[in-house]
């Protein structure tokens, strides 16, 4: 296999079998565990020195598209409630949530509010 470039970083074929080795030794840890331990062990880091976990899920999720290594199942629903339809919840639900409910369709719920308070 020739590298691989997924979320700024050139993957090798041993980085592929690294990865897919430590999902196999640790069958209970979910995809937040993994992303955090790669980044962690490549030094995976932001110009502030942060941990890139979430730079790190995004080249999973990338890598188990492509059908390159297989994750964890999810434990919950995506919570930005836009990437997965299959886990959105009725529309009721979303015309319900508080204004204090984070989501993408609150957004537009409470911008119909002021909308109609003009």
């Amino acid at each position: 296999m020739e590298s691989l470039y997924v979320q700024s970083r050139t993957l090798e074929a041993k980085d592929l079998d690294w990865i897919r080795q430590l999902i196999d030794a640790h069958p209970g840890w979910n995809r937040t565990k993994l992303s955090v331990h790669i980044a962690q062990r490549w030094q995976w880091r932001n110009h502030v020195g942060q941990l890139k976990d979430m730079a790190c899920r995004s080249m999973l999720l990338k890598l188990e598209q492509k059908g390159l290594i297989c994750l964890p199942p999810r434990q919950k629903p995506s919570n930005n409630g836009c990437l997965f339809a299959q886990w959105l919840p009725s529309p009721s639900r979303w015309l319900s949530r508080s204004k204090a409910s984070s989501g993408c369709w609150n957004h537009s719920a409470s911008y119909r509010r002021r909308a109609q308070k003009s």
